[in-house]
């Protein structure tokens, strides 16, 4: 299989499972959100983006901290699911591989367990 046959694949199975990305990988996953915010060292008003967002729970938990945050995925799934929880916050459809801003557009640019699931180093 090549990496595009995978990333396909990852794209279609996380919009398949969005709605219940709640009831059990959140659970992992929300552990985790407290020290990668503690590390990002985010300041009020700080631009914050939150790469592979998911159903949005760390660009919400970056708001809490006063950060003006946003988020995007490459599930529509994801998408909708973070719009439906947050709908304060922006949030799209887009791929981490190919952020769709240019360089230093953002303070912060935060990711909490979606880079093993690509390709590039960010």
């Amino acid at each position: 299989m090549d990496f595009s046959a995978f990333r396909e694949g990852e794209r279609k199975g996380w919009s398949a499972r969005a709605r219940l990305y709640g009831d059990a990988t959140a659970r992992v996953t929300l552990q985790t959100i407290p020290k990668l915010l503690d590390h990002a060292r985010l300041f009020p008003g700080a631009k914050v983006l939150d790469a592979g967002c998911g159903p949005g729970f760390v660009a919400a938990n970056a708001k809490l901290l006063g950060a003006d945050a946003e988020g995007i995925d490459f599930s529509e799934g994801m998408v909708a699911q973070a719009r439906d929880q947050f709908p304060d916050i922006n949030f799209s459809v887009a791929d981490v591989e190919d952020l769709p801003a240019p360089d230093e557009t953002f303070d912060a640019v935060l990711s909490n367990i979606v880079l093993f699931h690509c390709r590039v180093a960010l």
